[in-house]
């Protein structure tokens, strides 16, 4: 009998460990098909913010380097001249290729008796091929004309850096020129405290604590204005970048100083050489030429080959030689150009694109030497004044505002000429920053135009 309980026990203790297991087999089962399904959800989700955000990742710590590449990553304006590209390289094997066969059918209502027999249909192939050559020459015209689309494409990518590069400097020229108001409004609010005080113990005069409250007042004003002015700045970054409009930018890379390896006359000579702007203009003039000798073509008739094959019942007679023989047939046609007006047209026409092609070219050319000239001026002229400013004007006037306050506080100088020193430090200080953000926007849209780097 206690064997029997035992027993029991054993099976029960089995049958409840059988019933977990299943349990735990149905829901681990349970568990993959739902994870299953769900791992396309989850990679369209993780796809789609990858689309969204691209694989820059921008940060706290980004350089002007990372607002490049997230923007020849993510800008709507690369994408687009990149698609143009394709599709005009797209176009070469289209106007390359035959045209289309064509097939033929026709049946015959009232049968058409022959020796062999009564023929009742008729079965066509034919293909027609353009003049030798003319294939050729429109395939050179379209892949011509995807070379231009191609350099277009790279000075796009070149305009485009030269943009984000002269938006962020400009960016950080009035973050530091908000920072250098900032210290300058700080001192004269401390000046504001001493002339009050002054005021009050009838050691200064109501019209001098004037001056100082007046030049408070203008540095406020100058100041709200920097802060709105890098506001909509700041929507225009991030819009070239397609970012949130008010997404924070990074101001981590300072407008140093890079001197170009070569002269002027060598920057126009490598422009000439280098610049895409030049290479689209080229690659259409070649396309137009390759018109030309298309259109000296046009005359030129096209050629159509063919085989018919005719659908031939027994001949009444049985015993005919060769009765119900399908005869095949082999055509060749040609086209007939008889109207010569059109091809002098087309003649026409692509000489005066040629024309036309050349003359823009070089009025590119010399819109780029113009260009370049100017951007050299500012180039060269930025690093003069930055010399200029930071070895003889700031030390000077620094000098100069130190003796004048040591002379306030003796009481030999007045708060107006402390304020129109401190007003001119203050503006040297503005002036090199502004030297430095031009020199580096120069530089970028030089090399923009030229189409390399021009500095180490």
């Amino acid at each position: 009998m206690q064997c029997r309980i035992m027993e029991r026990k054993e099976v029960t203790v089995f049958i409840t460990k059988v019933k977990t297991e299943n349990c735990l087999k149905y829901y681990l089962r349970s568990a993959i098909v739902l994870g299953l399904m769900l791992i396309p959800f989850v990679y369209g989700i993780a796809n789609a913010q990858r689309l969204d955000e691209g694989s820059i990742a921008l940060s706290e710590e980004s350089t002007l380097s990372d607002y490049l590449s997230y923007a020849d990553e993510n800008s709507p304006a690369i994408s687009a001249a990149f698609h143009r590209w394709q599709a005009e390289l797209a176009r070469a094997p289209q106007v390359g290729a035959l045209p289309d066969p064509k097939i033929g059918f026709a049946e015959q209502f009232e049968s058409v008796e022959t020796r062999v027999g009564a023929q009742q249909r008729k079965f066509s192939l034919s293909q027609s091929m353009p003049w030798f050559g003319k294939l050729g020459l429109r395939k050179s015209v379209a892949l011509e004309k995807a070379n231009a689309a191609e350099q277009r494409y790279i000075a796009r990518k070149l305009q485009l850096e030269a943009q984000v590069t002269n938006i962020y400097f400009e960016l950080y020229y009035i973050d530091k020129s908000i920072a250098i108001v900032q210290d300058h409004l700080s001192l004269v609010n401390e000046w504001e405290n001493v002339a009050l005080a002054k005021y009050s113990s009838a050691l200064l005069s109501q019209g001098k604590l004037a001056q100082v409250q007046i030049e408070q007042a203008r540095l406020s004003d100058d100041l709200q204005t920097q802060k709105e002015r890098y506001a909509t700045l700041l929507v225009a970054f991030n819009s070239v970048l397609d970012r949130q409009p008010n997404a924070i930018v990074a101001l981590n890379t300072e407008p140093i100083v890079r001197s170009m390896t070569i002269s002027d006359d060598a920057v126009l000579e490598l422009a000439v050489e280098r610049s895409p702007v030049l290479h689209e203009r080229d690659k259409l003039v070649l396309a137009t030429i390759a018109g030309m000798k298309l259109a000296n073509r046009g005359a030129a008739p096209n050629l159509t080959f063919g085989v018919d094959y005719i659908q031939t019942n027994d001949a009444l007679n049985s015993s005919v030689f060769e009765s119900g023989k399908d005869p095949i047939i082999a055509k060749v046609g040609l086209s007939l150009p008889i109207w010569f007006g059109k091809y002098k047209a087309e003649k026409r026409e692509a000489k005066s694109r040629n024309r036309s092609a050349l003359e823009s070219r070089r009025e590119t050319e010399n819109m780029l030497s113009a260009e370049l000239s100017a951007k050299l001026f500012m180039y060269r002229n930025a690093l003069r004044k930055i010399d200029l400013y930071e070895n003889a004007m700031i030390p000077r006037a620094t000098q100069a505002l130190t003796v004048t306050q040591r002379e306030f506080q003796t009481g030999k100088t007045d708060f107006r000429n402390l304020i129109e020193l401190q007003r001119e430090l203050f503006g040297y200080l503005l002036a090199l920053e502004r030297s430095l953000t031009i020199h580096r926007q120069s530089l970028a849209n030089i090399e923009a135009l030229v189409g390399a780097k021009l500095t180490n």
